[in-house]
């Protein structure tokens, strides 16, 4: 993985050119010729010593991941070369001949496979002050989702490499993957949490103004995010509301319109049986009574089902029942 730092050293020209005929002679299908250059670039290349950010340039590295990813796809039998070459080597020696041994195992298994993070694991473990190995860690676990691990293995390789370019873009892509995540599932409290250590405590963008600025922009969108989700929250309590109102009323008027019915059923039955039984003079008393009752019945469901408290005595319903009860008592008290 690339390491963008200082000048290219002369010696870094001349393993770039080694890989660069590698290459062709692996894209020419002439493995043989591949094979022997392959076997002569790491004799030479594992004299480059132990891992740093100079010597360990990002052209190299860059150049050794293609090639890694070439050998797995066309011809992984090199790999076999590497191992040779690792077990005839100094302890210093072997760290590269590992880096390289990597790159071609990383291709083959891929990120998915569980073996490629125990391998890398243990050369993390063998070379700790490599940023190399743990950024494939970094690599791995976000290729897993795992973005929290993901950032942690990319800021401890930006710990050995801090002008690492390439380390830092995929920590920022970690960190924003994270947010989206946190954002689609509306944990916005933990992604403000979030962007608070990142931007105020931990200041890993602090340098960078692109970046620093990125993770502003999402700070303002969590804001909109949340303002809406309040939003839209009152208005559908709002709506609620209405609705719940407009249900009651028509709930209650429906009530009203079968103590009518029950009213007017009763009214048509008690006036055949009053007929049959009475004068025409008495039986018309007594139906203009029943009538007054069963009106006053109605009135005092609709004013107990919908009365408005404090306008109650501003509603005409209520002067109709003291009319009404007032005309019954009249008519009482004249047939005395």
């Amino acid at each position: 993985m690339a390491i963008l730092q200082g000048g290219v050293p002369p010696q870094t020209n001349i393993y770039i050119s080694q890989i660069n005929e590698i290459t062709s002679s692996i894209n020419a299908v002439n493995i043989g010729d591949a094979s022997t250059k392959f076997t002569a670039f790491l004799k030479q290349v594992k004299g480059i010593g132990a891992y740093n950010a100079l010597n360990w340039h990002d052209e190299l590295t860059t150049k050794v991941y293609d090639l890694g990813l070439l050998i797995a796809n066309n011809c992984s039998n090199l790999l076999d070369i590497v191992k040779t070459e690792i077990s005839n080597s100094t302890e210093s020696e072997k760290e590269i001949l590992y880096f390289i041994e990597s790159e071609i195992v990383f291709a083959i298994w891929n990120t998915a496979d569980e073996r490629t993070f125990s391998y890398v694991s243990e050369l993390s473990k063998r070379y700790p002050a490599n940023a190399e190995f743990i950024h494939d860690l970094g690599i791995i676990e976000l290729s897993k989702n795992k973005y929290i691990e993901a950032v942690n293995y990319f800021l401890a390789a930006l710990k050995l490499a801090p002008s690492n370019k390439v380390y830092l873009k995929d920590c920022v892509n970690a960190e924003v993957e994270h947010l989206e995540n946190l954002i689609i599932q509306e944990k916005f409290d933990e992604a403000k949490s979030y962007l608070n250590n990142l931007l105020n405590i931990r200041k890993t963008y602090a340098n960078d103004y692109v970046y620093n600025n990125w993770f502003l922009a999402i700070q303002s969108r969590i804001k909109d995010h949340v303002l809406i989700r309040s939003t839209l929250a009152k208005k559908e309590a709002d709506i609620e509301t209405r609705l719940d109102g407009k249900f009651e009323k028509e709930k209650f008027k429906a009530i009203e319109m079968i103590g009518i019915f029950t009213a007017i059923i009763a009214f048509i039955f008690s006036t055949i049986s009053i007929a049959t039984k009475y004068s025409f003079k008495e039986a018309l008393q007594l139906e203009m009574g029943f009538g007054l009752i069963l009106i006053l019945f109605a009135l005092t469901i609709s004013l107990i089902l919908s009365s408005k408290g404090t306008q109650l005595f501003k509603d005409i319903r209520l002067y109709s029942f003291m009319i009404i009860a007032g005309a019954l008592v009249y008519m009482y008290w004249s047939t005395k």
